[in-house]
């Protein structure tokens, strides 16, 4: 019998990690894989139990290598209490060894499954697993903007099959649906589906394969898609509420989130809960109908909005909330991002504002969250950071908040934040948190009570001026009457605020 060759650098590591007890092994290349075949057969059964992941980033090995892989899966992969299974590229380890595919669908014990390229054999492996898996990562092409060869192999409701009856949480990539009418395929217990870069949004197989999904985030390839974007669109919207109206949809979803274009051609027949939305410049000249036409059909309660400046000025991307139809919800929670550049001028910044004041006035909501999230901007013909620093890093921003609380007068609380400043540029206020307790208008920063006298206090000793305070005070004592004249309130919100501008 030759002597056992020495342990590679590589496979030393490997070795100190099962020796280590550690729950996650990864295997990086084909010493990996030698050195757990060479300390299991010493040592195997004293460390079998300690395993609980696997997760290969290898792809394609030496043919002899894959099948002292597929052995010592078959010997100790079984004996291990493995949870969670994962591969970068799966086909092209498989296809090193095609009997690979059956050692892996033989481990019954896996609940969290992440595999990247899905062929011919990493599709046996699936449809054969005898695992009941309760999540599933599923990346089906190589190639995102690039679907699989064959359709078969991009399929998740089909790809899945074997754990029907379990699966609760699904994440896909490069994926395609085509659920025949009637199809008993179903996944009751599925709550979480999240589908990126997907053909088309086909808003029936999912209610088909998933009754009972409450949590739905969507995106597609539908602006690389040959012809007019929008008249792609309006066609494949109208089949999928076309096949809801006849074949029934959800009750109702917790959470929808996506770009506005994708989630307007889903076109739900069913009130969400909560939107989580993102305009794009694929739409923009769209954008406004688009978010008009997908908040009145589910008619939710919370609305997340991520849109850049432009969008929301020069589209007037925000007047969606402004319409007659819209005005009579009741929004719990809005949420709105706004996209900047970090050398933004004030003017610009104070026009956003303007705008979504204007277009939420007439609205009923408990909660505006207001960010200014700060993009990294580079100096074209240096390649240097922007040397100015930015508006948003220097100025106040109760400002803003009271531009806004001043005239959404049912506005009950408003905060303003940004995020993303450069290094070294920390904001030069806290986020601005106003609150209107009843027809008064007052500001708060976060700060319990207690806290906020010391803040206050400790202002008046650092000889600042007196100025926000006799606003508050002013404020504080408007009348009832102030509330019915939102110009008046702004007038005075806007006076008060701009005194406390850096």
């Amino acid at each position: 019998m030759p002597p056992v060759p020495p342990l590679t650098p590589a496979a030393q590591n490997i070795v100190r990690s099962i020796q280590q007890h550690t729950d996650t092994l990864r295997i990086d290349c084909e010493d990996h894989i030698r050195g757990l075949v060479q300390f299991f057969a010493k040592h195997g059964t004293r460390y079998t139990r300690w395993t609980s992941s696997l997760y290969f980033t290898v792809g394609a090995i030496d043919g002899d290598v894959a099948a002292m892989l597929e052995d010592w899966i078959d010997t100790w992969g079984r004996l291990m209490p493995l949870q969670s299974l994962g591969f970068d590229n799966a086909e092209a380890l498989l296809e090193s060894h095609p009997p690979l595919a059956k050692a892996f669908a033989a481990l019954s014990t896996i609940k969290t499954l992440h595999i990247r390229n899905v062929g011919r054999l990493a599709h046996d492996m699936l449809v054969e697993m005898k695992s009941s898996l309760l999540s599933a990562e599923l990346s089906l092409s190589d190639d995102p903007l690039r679907l699989p060869r064959e359709l078969r192999y991009s399929d998740p409701i089909r790809l899945l099959l074997a754990s029907e009856a379990t699966l609760r949480k699904l994440k896909a990539e490069s994926a395609t649906t085509n659920t025949p009418e009637g199809s008993l395929n179903k996944y009751p217990k599925m709550r979480e589906l999240e589908l990126n870069w997907v053909d088309v949004p086909s808003t029936y197989d999912y209610v088909a394969a998933f009754p009972n999904l409450k949590y739905l985030t969507i995106s597609s390839v539908l602006p690389s898609r040959r012809g007019d974007l929008w008249t792609n669109c309006e066609r494949y919207r109208r089949f999928n509420q076309d096949s809801q109206d006849s074949h029934g949809s959800w009750t109702s979803l917790a959470r929808v989130k996506g770009s506005i274009l994708d989630v307007y051609v889903l076109g739900l027949r069913c009130s969400v809960e909560a939107l989580e939305l993102v305009g794009t410049t694929a739409s923009e000249d769209r954008h406004l109908s688009m978010l008009g036409a997908v908040i009145e059909e589910t008619e939710p309660t919370n609305v997340k909005l991520t849109a850049d400046s432009d969008h929301i000025i020069d589209d007037g991307l925000i007047y969606a909330f402004d319409d007659k139809k819209i005005r009579g919800f009741e929004f719990r929670k809005l949420e709105i991002i706004v996209t900047v550049d970090c050398n933004i001028p004030g003017h610009r910044v104070g026009d956003t504002v303007d705008y979504i004041a204007g277009a939420i006035h007439g609205l009923r909501i408990e909660e505006l969250y207001l960010t200014f999230d700060v993009k990294a901007t580079n100096d074209r013909s240096t390649g240097a950071d922007a040397p100015e620093r930015s508006y948003l890093a220097r100025t106040n921003l109760k400002y803003f908040g009271g531009r806004i609380i001043g005239r959404v007068t049912r506005l009950k609380m408003v905060s303003v934040s940004v995020r993303g400043l450069r290094p070294g540029e920390p904001d030069a206020y806290e986020d601005a948190v106003l609150w209107a307790a009843g027809r008064a208008r007052t500001f708060h920063t976060g700060y319990s009570d207690d806290e906020e006298s010391d803040v206050e206090e400790e202002d008046q000793d650092e000889g600042e001026q007196s100025t926000d305070s006799e606003s508050d005070g002013r404020l504080a004592e408007e009348s009832s009457s102030d509330e019915e004249t939102s110009s008046s309130e702004y007038s005075n919100a806007y006076v008060r605020a701009q005194s406390e501008e850096v």
